[in-house]
Order: structure tokens, then sequence, then C-alpha cells
């Protein structure tokens, strides 16, 4: 009886709850507005974002401490073009960003309002202040040096040019394709992914000397550089050569295990040692969320301590070889873990001090939030 009577008003209320909303059409639902990308200056109380409101996508930033917002740029059409790659210079004055997206197997540029100009993927900078926006050349990916250079990937090779716009843009000529540039925190070299088809090298460009090196190199592939803070070294991922003709790509290759490891590069002399290894298992694949999610599977921090993201239990532990790393939790908002995810909490995160030859200081992460001393 008390089923039916609970069936009964659950019949009752619905359509009179749904009847009580106000209509709505579908054109309010897609121009609804969408904050997205936020990022920070390092060194002054400013953060911008981009907003996408009635289609119109726009650059948005505010500063402390009363944080009102304003709109940097004017893209007024509804032109369907993207913005993306939203940092700031080192002195928080400039930012830079990629308008459009890439072009699609076929070469052409994403162009929804059939503009008969066409359209292209460009980086542009635009000051703080506000003013014109000033487009830097065609590409996307743009990086700025504390030293105020600008990298940015063009059709699959890096350019360098000022960020004042007070020379050319040059091309840094390497064989193959080049990606994932980072520039080291001293802003003296570049670092880079070189893909060369069925492996890759860790690239370093040495700004003053002009010269390229790569950190042992072998038939693996070697991704995602990520920079120590003293700017010495360089920890990456490497994934395991695969046989020739290995079957390749999401819906294609079939399901298996894609196991890993860290290994750490020294600039000085272009060596390096692998600090960690994954298992061979499913659980052991590299943890691909890491890098969607905007935090990356490495991050330095202070103190020598570098994160590394894992999901050998089903969560995201970090581990590291002979540092014996003790699971716990981790608050990456504080200043001791760097750049790690500021604002989020994990499950199973680990803090590990790294040396070559690799050494472990442990400290175990007590509680939610809580960061021992």
């Amino acid at each position: 009886m008390k089923r039916r009577k609970l069936l009964g008003l659950v019949v009752l209320f619905f359509p009179l709850g749904a009847a009580a909303q106000a209509p709505f059409t579908l054109e309010q639902i897609l121009s609804a507005p969408f904050p997205e990308s936020l990022t920070t200056a390092k060194k002054v109380n400013r953060v911008a974002w981009t907003f996408n409101q009635d289609g119109k996508r726009n650059v948005w930033v505010a500063e402390g401490p009363s944080f009102r917002a304003r709109r940097l740029t004017s893209y007024v059409e509804y032109d369907g073009q993207e913005i993306s790659d939203l940092s700031f210079s080192e002195d928080g004055n400039a930012l830079v960003y990629t308008r459009g997206e890439g072009k699609n197997p076929e070469g052409q540029s994403p162009n929804p309002t059939s503009d008969p100009a066409a359209v292209e993927q460009n980086v542009w900078s635009v000051a703080w202040s506000g003013g014109e926006p000033r487009k830097v050349d065609a590409g996307h990916s743009p990086k700025i040096s504390p030293r105020g250079m600008l990298a940015y990937i063009r059709e699959g090779q890096i350019w360098i040019a000022p960020l004042d716009g007070s020379a050319k843009p040059n091309q840094l000529a390497v064989r193959g394709q080049s990606d994932s540039e980072e520039w080291s925190p001293d802003g003296s070299r570049l670092a880079f992914v070189s893909e060369r088809g069925d492996h890759s090298f860790i690239g370093v460009y040495n700004v003053a000397a002009k010269t390229v090196s790569f950190i042992a190199p072998t038939v693996d592939s070697d991704e995602d550089p990520v920079w120590s803070l003293d700017s010495k070294r360089i920890a990456f991922v490497q994934f395991p050569a695969k046989p020739r003709d290995t079957p390749q790509g999401e819906f294609i290759a079939p399901d298996r295990p894609h196991p890993w490891a860290i290994w750490v590069g020294d600039i000085a002399t272009s060596d390096a040692r692998e600090i960690w290894h994954s298992s061979a298992s499913p659980q052991g694949s590299f943890p691909d969320m890491a890098d969607e999610t905007g935090g990356g599977a490495i991050n330095w921090a202070a103190d020598n301590h570098l994160v590394i993201a894992s999901e050998e239990d089903g969560w995201r532990p970090h581990r590291s070889r002979d540092a014996r790393c003790v699971k716990g939790w981790v608050a990456p908002a504080s200043s001791e873990f760097g750049r790690v995810l500021p604002g989020f909490l994990f499950k199973g995160y680990l803090r590990c001090s790294l040396q070559l030859p690799v050494t472990a200081k442990v400290k175990r992460i007590k509680a939610m939030g809580e960061v021992p001393g």
C-alpha cells in the first residue's frame, strides 16, 4: 500500500513540476556563456581566461585585489574560431594565445562560416593594458621564456621569435617533426620532442650557443620533457620500442598494456638514467588522463622533489625507483609541490626526493590537504 501511494505522488507531482518550468529555446541553450583555460601570472596578481559568449570567443582578464573582469580582445563575429594555449609573459604584462584550430588530414583548416578569405591557425600576442592583438605567425602552442623569447610550433617545426616583435621568427631546423617545447626555468634552453616516426628523442636547444643536443637517444620513444627548477636536469617519459608494423591508434590497435618509465637526464653531459618503471600489466599503462587534465604525468617541485602520476592500483599514486615512496594524500596547491594542478586534491600521490644517483627522502602526507614539514 505504501509503495502504491509513493508511486502516485511521483506521478502526480512530476507533471506539475515540469509545467512550472519557464520555457526555453535551443538557441538559449547553445548560447550559454562558457569560460575556460584559466591561467595565472607568476609574479603579479593577475588572471586570464577565454570566454565563449554567444559563440564569440575572447580573452578576458582580471587583477587583484578586486578581480573585476574585463574583455581584452574584441572578436565580435561568430566565426567558430577557437582560442587556446593562453599564457602570460614572465612579468605579466603580455599574453599569448592560439586562435583557430589545426588542419584536418586533408590539409583543410576549420572554416564553419565558409569565409572566402580562408582561415588559418595563428599565434597572437596582446598587451595586458589592451590594444589590438599582434599576429606573431602561423602556428600554435606558444611558450614564453623568462627572457622574453617566444617558441611555437608551425608545420611540425619549432620557431623562435622575440615576444616584442623586434626581430623575425627563426626556424629551429631539426630532422623529423618537433613538438612539446618547454623553456628551462632560467630561459637559457628549450627542451622539445623530436619525432622520428617509430621513435623519438628529447632535444635541447641552447639559446646562446645556438646548438641542439639530444638526451641519451635510443630506439625507444621519449616524450613529455619536464625541467627541474634549477634548469640542470630534465625528467621525461620513455615508452619501449615496438616491433615494426605494430598497429597503432584508437579502434585499430588491439587492447594491450602500455608500460612506461621515468628517466632523468643531465643537461651538462646529455646522459640519463631510469629512476622508475611501471609494471607490464594493464593497470601499469601510461595514465593518459594525467596529460588530458592538464597536470602532466611528471612534475618537478621544490626541494628537488619529483611527483609522478601512475594508476598501478586503480587510483593515481606516485612512485620512484629506489625511493620507497609511501602512498598518501597530497595538496598540490601547496608551494612545496610547484606546478602540480593548483587547487585540486588527489588520492594516492607521493612526494619523493630525487638525486643522481638516486637517493630517497620520504615523508608521508597523513591527511587530505595536510603537508608535513
